[in-house]
C-alpha cells in the first residue's frame, strides 16, 4: 500500500512537471524544423533526443482525452515530422546510391567472370587493373550484401590474378637478367661496344612485359642506372677524343701555316704529303678544317707561282727591248733562242 501511494505521488509530480515542459518541447521541435539541416546525423540525434524527452513526460495516469494534451501531441509530431524531412530525403538518396552500387558491383563481377580464357597476359593485366579500380570506386552497399558480393568477387578475380602474378614473376626474372648484363658491361674494355650492347638490351627490355608495380620500379631504376653509367663513360671518352682530335688538327694547321712556299715542287710535295696523310685519320669536323687550310695553302702557292712567272716574262721582255734598243744582234739572237 505504501509503494502504491508513493507511485501515485510521483505520477502526480510527473504530471506537474510535464504541464509546462511539453509546450517547451513543442517550441524546441518547431525551432529545429525551421533550422536548415547542415548535419544530417546531428539532426537525427536531436530528433531522437526530443522524442525521448517527450516520452519521459507521458504517464499512465495522464488523460489522453484532454484536448490540450492531444493538440500538444499533434503539434509535437508535426514539428518532428517536418524536422525529419531533410533526413528522410538524405536517407532515401543513400538507399538509391546503395542500390546503384549493388548493381554496379554485380556487373563488375560479371565482367570478371566473362574474361576470355585465351586472353594475352598483357591484356589480362590491364583488364584486371581496370576492373579492380572500378570495384574500389563503387559506393557503399549494405554490409550483409557486401559480404556476399565480396565472396563472389574473390572467386572470380583471384584465379585470374594468379595468372597475372605468374606472368609478372617470369618477366621479373627476365628483367633481372638484363640488369645483371648491363652491370657487367660497365667493366668492358671497349666502351663503344658496351654502349651498343646496352642499346640492344634496352630493346629487349621493351619487349618484356610488366614485372609488377613494386618490382618493375626497382628493376627499372637499377637498369637505368647501369645504362646511364655506361653512356656517361662513353660521353667522357668521346669528349676526351674530341679534345685530342682538336689538338691534332691545330698542330696540323700550324704545320701548314709554316710550310715554305718558295721551294721547288718536289720539296713542296714532300712537305705537304705527310700532312695530307695525317689529316685522313681525323674525324670529319676536324678533317674539314685542315682540308680548308691546305686548299688555302695550294691557292697561295699557285698565286705565287703565277706572280713569279709574270715577273720572269716581264724581265725577259724588258731585256729584249733593251737589246733591240742597243742594236746588238748577237746578244739578241742568243736571248731569242732561250725564249
Amino acid at each position: 500500500q505504501k509503494t502504491a501511494n508513493d507511485i501515485a505521488r510521483l505520477e502526480g509530480w510527473q504530471s506537474y512537471i510535464a504541464a509546462p515542459r511539453k509546450p517547451a518541447l513543442v517550441e524546441e521541435a518547431k525551432k529545429l524544423a525551421a533550422t536548415p539541416a547542415e548535419n544530417i546525423n546531428k539532426r537525427s540525434e536531436s530528433i531522437k533526443y526530443l522524442r525521448s524527452q517527450w516520452l519521459s513526460l507521458n504517464t499512465p495516469s495522464a488523460s489522453d482525452s484532454e484536448q490540450e494534451d492531444v493538440t500538444l501531441q499533434q503539434d509535437f509530431d508535426n514539428a518532428l515530422e517536418k524536422a525529419f524531412e531533410p533526413c528522410r530525403e538524405h536517407y532515401a538518396k543513400l538507399d538509391a546510391e546503395r542500390a546503384a552500387a549493388l548493381e554496379l558491383r554485380r556487373s563488375i563481377i560479371e565482367k570478371v567472370a566473362s574474361v576470355p580464357e585465351d586472353i594475352e597476359p598483357t591484356e589480362l593485366s590491364k583488364t584486371l587493373d581496370r576492373l579492380a579500380k572500378q570495384w574500389r570506386a563503387c559506393g557503399q552497399v549494405d554490409k550483409q550484401a557486401y559480404e556476399q558480393l565480396k565472396v563472389e568477387w574473390k572467386a572470380a578475380f583471384l584465379p585470374l590474378q594468379k595468372r597475372v602474378y605468374a606472368w609478372q614473376s617470369d618477366n621479373q626474372a627476365l628483367k633481372q637478367t638484363l640488369v645483371d648484363k648491363v652491370n657487367t658491361l660497365q667493366d668492358a674494355e671497349d666502351i663503344s661496344d658496351a654502349a651498343e650492347s646496352a642499346q640492344q638490351l634496352q630493346q629487349e627490355w621493351k619487349r618484356i612485359g610488366h614485372a609488377g608495380k613494386r618490382e618493375e620500379s626497382r628493376l627499372w631504376a637499377e637498369f637505368k642506372a647501369g645504362n646511364d653509367a655506361i653512356f656517361e663513360h662513353l660521353k667522357t671518352q668521346r669528349k676526351a677524343q674530341v679534345s685530342e682530335y682538336a689538338e691534332q688538327a691545330d698542330q696540323l694547321m700550324t704545320l701548314i701555316a709554316n710550310t715554305p712556299l718558295e721551294v721547288d715542287e718536289s720539296t713542296f710535295q714532300g712537305a705537304v704529303q705527310p700532312l695530307q696523310e695525317a689529316m685522313l685519320a681525323l674525324p670529319k669536323p676536324q678533317r674539314v678544317k685542315v682540308e680548308r687550310k691546305l686548299e688555302a695553302l695550294f691557292k697561295q702557292r699557285e698565286s705565287m707561282k703565277r706572280e713569279n712567272d709574270s715577273k720572269i716574262i716581264e724581265a725577259r721582255a724588258h731585256a729584249i727591248i733593251q737589246l733591240l734598243q742597243n742594236d746588238e744582234p748577237e746578244a739578241r739572237d742568243e736571248l731569242l733562242g732561250t725564249l
